[in-house]
C-alpha cells in the first residue's frame, strides 16, 4: 500500500506534464524500491488509474476511503499475479475456431 500511495503522489502531482509511459516508469520504480516486481499489465493498469485521476483523492475525505479501497484491491490483484505459480501449458489462450 505504501508503494501505491508513493506512486500515486508522484504521478498525480505532475500528470499534466508526463506521458503514460512516464507514469508507468514511476509506478514500476516505486514498487521495485519496496522489493515488489509487478507484471507489465498490472503496472499499466495502475499507472493508467493514477494518470486519469482527476484530483488527489487523499485530500478529499469522502473520496479517500473509496479510492484507497480501490487501490488496495488493485494492489492485492497485482500481488496475487506475482504469487501465482506458472502454468503448466502454454500461456497464450487459444481462440476457438471460427466457422
Amino acid at each position: 500500500m505504501a508503494a501505491m500511495q508513493a506512486a500515486a503522489e508522484r504521478v498525480v502531482k505532475d500528470r499534466r506534464r508526463m506521458s503514460r509511459a512516464d507514469a508507468e516508469d514511476i509506478v514500476r520504480m516505486e514498487f521495485e524500491r519496496r522489493g515488489v516486481e509487478l507484471p507489465n499489465d498490472s503496472v499499466e493498469r495502475i499507472a493508467l488509474m493514477f494518470h486519469r485521476s482527476p484530483a488527489w483523492p487523499f485530500l478529499h475525505p469522502l473520496k479517500a476511503r473509496r479510492e484507497r479501497r480501490r487501490w488496495a484491491v488493485q494492489a492485492q490483484l497485482a500481488a496475487d499475479e506475482c504469487n501465482r505459480p506458472p502454468a503448466d501449458g502454454p500461456t497464450v489462450r487459444s481462440q476457438p475456431p471460427r466457422s
